[in-house]
């Protein structure tokens, strides 16, 4: 979570760049907020390591798993957690299901287990994956997985309150780089509004842009 409010983003950066009084007329804030709340949802789909961490997921009976409905891309699954969902236990290693297809073609109905050995993983299908061996048809167990999880809406009950952005405050500049683009888009028909959607779409994509790059550059790297 960012320490930046959704009113400091819109009331004094947007509001002032729309050239609006403190009281907008032509955009409301509630207006706004909801352009502020998409750009979130855009910036995760656009780079999944805006919101990206780990979470506690407990397995359904059978091989195949579904991601929880707020992961927006599942990334890796790290680790059993054991039945109760505290208890750190063995790493969990990705594997090809072709692989799995031709070495162990019963795989899928192998004797069940609560702790998962494989994970296997269609991008094609990126709500579910499956798992080896198993999970039991009773006390499943917990892993960890690494997801991309859909940002949570800023909901505003007053405008001089504190309600953070969910991203981090790197994503600022995008995030009001694509309020005024949704702004101006609203009156696209008018040429010179029609050329600010345009510029201010650029400057977000670019604002995205330097962020992977920075991102690249200070990532831990192993010596080989």
């Amino acid at each position: 979570m960012g320490t930046i409010t959704a009113q400091s983003i819109i009331n004094d950066r947007v509001i002032k760049l729309l050239n609006e009084s403190a009281s907008p007329v032509r955009w409301s804030q509630a207006e706004l907020l909801v352009y502020l709340n998409d750009g979130q949802r855009k910036i995760v789909e656009l780079q999944p390591a805006a919101n990206m961490f780990a979470a506690n997921m407990q397995c359904a009976a059978g091989p195949k798993q579904t991601v929880p409905s707020t992961c927006a891309g599942l990334i890796d699954v790290v680790c059993n957690m054991g039945t109760s969902g505290t208890t750190r236990g063995n790493a969990i290693r990705l594997v090809l299901r072709n692989t799995m297809d031709e070495e162990l073609p019963g795989w899928q109905a192998s004797t069940a287990s609560a702790v998962m050995k494989l994970w296997m993983f269609d991008s094609r299908n990126p709500g579910e994956f499956y798992c080896y061996p198993p999970q039991p048809s009773s006390e499943q167990g917990y892993i960890e997985i690494v997801g991309s999880w859909s940002p949570a809406d800023v909901v505003v009950s007053t405008w001089s309150g504190s309600n953070f952005i969910t991203l981090d405050d790197c994503y600022v500049d995008a995030l009001m780089n694509w309020v005024l683009y949704m702004a101006y888009l609203k009156d696209a028909e008018h040429s010179a509004n029609a050329a600010l959607a345009a510029a201010y779409q650029n400057a977000f994509t670019q604002s995205l842009g330097l962020i992977a790059a920075a991102g690249q550059e200070n990532t831990p790297k192993v010596n080989r």
